[in-house]
């Protein structure tokens, strides 16, 4: 599984908001959608937060903002790498997979690698606003508090 934000399809708003294109890849599945439009910098806090949850609970929920779309990681007990099964609903029914385990080791560290290039993107333009801010410590304090 892997989350996709295209770096040119970023746009500061006039609102000092970030909107552009933000999607998962789930063993050939899009989710919400390709390309879908939402603003990937407040998601990637709330989605950074739900990673570090999994350090100690079974579950975590990661929801987009536009739309009714979320998707739940749950950790696979019985599996001594780091795998999860996702599950992605669309307006609370599930969506059909072909395979619902995914490396949530491959997952964290395609995440971290995506939130360092929006980082990046955000600073080579100047542009600032508190989720940007949020993502920047994150992304700098990853080795201490903020790790996942």
């Amino acid at each position: 599984m892997k989350v996709h934000v295209p770096q040119n399809d970023l746009v500061f708003t006039d609102f000092g908001t970030v909107i552009g294109s933000i999607y998962l890849d789930v063993n050939g599945v899009m989710f919400p959608e390709k390309n879908w439009k939402d603003f990937p910098f407040i998601l990637f806090g709330w989605w950074w937060d739900g990673l570090m949850k999994l350090n100690a609970d079974p579950s975590a929920e990661f929801l987009f903002m536009d739309g009714d779309f979320e998707f739940i990681l749950e950790k696979n007990a019985q599996c001594a790498e780091q795998m999860a099964d996702v599950t992605l609903l669309d307006s609370g029914e599930p969506v059909d997979l072909k395979s619902s385990e995914i490396s949530l080791k491959s997952f964290k560290d395609s995440f971290l690698q995506t939130a360092k290039q929006m980082v990046a993107i955000a600073h080579s333009k100047n542009w600032e606003n508190s989720d940007i801010k949020g993502l920047n410590i994150r992304v700098n304090g990853f080795d201490s508090q903020y790790k996942f």
